[in-house]
């Protein structure tokens, strides 16, 4: 298989457990916060409170620190946004450059224009039965890593092209 390093795959992964790390942290706010709901609402259905102002003070207290909970919920929804676009916009330049380093080198490839056309060949596409014989995958992945320097543990034996050679 082609292997290749991923620019920005550790920054995202960084990002990810960071935004990970957060989302664990909120939970754990947002169960202290529902602990002490449940033990406001056990104080003023049993009139624990000393006074009405300390029971209006503690209910101003959990009133602004749910507006902080909805805030950081938002916050973190936001990031999470953010990093799916990221990676998304990442995504699509990698496929790009890959697939710019495999049109540059099957150009090279096919400089003495043995090969009139060079089909893909992955699930779904629409090469429907191909003779193995002309599957050339394995000369121009050896190529791709050879290329980008990618040491592999076996070498590949070039095929000679059969059916698909020019008539030139």
């Amino acid at each position: 298989s082609l292997q290749m390093r991923i620019p920005g795959h550790d920054r995202f992964c960084v990002l990810l457990c960071q935004l990970d790390q957060r989302a664990r942290s909120f939970q754990s706010q947002v169960t202290k916060f529902q602990n002490e709901v449940t033990s406001f609402q056990q104080k003023v259905q049993t009139n624990s409170f000393l006074t009405a102002d300390r029971a209006e003070s503690e209910q101003n207290r959990l009133a602004r620190e749910e507006q902080r909970l909805n805030k950081e919920q938002q916050n973190i929804e936001q990031l999470r946004a953010q990093l799916a676009q990221d990676i998304m916009s990442e995504n699509q330049m990698l496929n790009k450059q890959f697939r710019d380093s495999v049109d540059s080198y099957l150009k090279d490839f096919n400089a003495d224009h043995r090969y009139q056309l060079i089909l893909t060949h992955i699930d779904g596409d629409q090469v429907l039965y191909s003779d193995p014989s002309m599957d050339i995958t394995k000369q121009v992945v050896a190529g791709l890593n050879a290329r980008m320097g990618v040491n592999t543990a076996k070498s590949v034996e070039p095929k000679t092209p059969v059916a698909s050679e020019s008539d030139e």
